[in-house]
């Protein structure tokens, strides 16, 4: 088996990117039309990163450069949890470096 081990800097980055193109693609009018479903708040959707932030944006409890700010801190947190599991559960897997010339050469020998 094989997962790709990214480097942290440019997993940062691609997530900085990511939040920028969430927003300019209508996160906040996804959030008001999630809003009108009333899921029970137990339910894990309700737990999905972004959304509690941008309710309290809509809300006007913060800034909208202060919510990125909170979606980037948990969606990294997020990422280094995944990476932790992958290192104790991988063990014996093959890692990818996306930085290499050829990174699948390794395991299609």
């Amino acid at each position: 088996m094989t997962y790709v081990d990214y480097p942290r800097d440019k997993l940062i980055t691609n997530i900085k990117k990511r939040i920028d193109r969430m927003f300019d693609s209508g996160a906040i009018e996804e959030v008001k039309k999630f809003n009108l479903i009333k899921i029970n708040k137990s339910n894990s959707v309700n737990h999905v990163i972004g959304i509690k932030e941008i309710n309290y944006y809509l809300s006007q409890k913060a800034e909208l450069n202060d919510i990125k700010e909170q979606i980037l801190i948990k969606t990294r947190q997020y990422a280094k949890r995944q990476s932790t599991w992958s290192r104790g559960h991988m063990t014996n897997w093959h890692k990818i470096d996306p930085k290499s010339k050829n990174p699948f050469k390794k395991i299609l020998k």
